[in-house]
């Protein structure tokens, strides 16, 4: 997973000029979302599959976040603002998602209801990434205009 997740916040920040950002934004929700409900199926070749799947998802979307920041800003002061807020909600939310995940299971006593959850999880970030990726910079214009007045 950990190699995959190198490949993915190499190549798909990469990708940002070849392809659609929101297809690529949207893609690597998709990637998180599969691996991990391939998780659900008891094989042990598919375990291998979800942490190729993941990992290059997850590698990947932290890339294109990142990536996303400097597309979608038009100076340094306002890349820094929205680095500032992206940044600080993003892992202020992530922080609480291992605690809720070990709630879950433990109410549960499984695995199964936690990793659904975290299915449903990456079927929300796939319409957030697709978000992130469209041709449009931080106040509404599009990122074709940002050099016209």
């Amino acid at each position: 997973m950990s190699v995959t997740g190198l490949v993915g916040i190499t190549v798909f920040p990469a990708l940002t000029s070849r392809f659609r950002q929101d297809l690529l934004g949207a893609g690597v929700s998709v990637l998180i979302g599969l691996g991990t409900a391939v998780l659900l199926l008891p094989s042990a070749l598919m375990t291998t599959v979800a942490a190729l799947a993941f990992g290059l998802g997850s590698g990947g979307s932290l890339g294109l976040a990142l990536t996303f920041i400097g597309l979608r800003t038009r100076d340094e002061q306002d890349a820094a603002s929205l680095s500032g807020m992206a940044q600080t909600w993003g892992y202020l939310i992530s922080a609480a998602g291992p605690v809720a995940v070990g709630a879950i299971n433990e109410t549960t006593g499984g695995w199964t209801v936690p990793t659904l959850a975290i299915v449903a999880i990456a079927c929300a970030t796939t319409v957030y990434g697709w978000q992130a990726g469209r041709d449009r910079l931080v106040g509404g214009r599009t990122a074709g205009s940002a050099t016209q007045p």
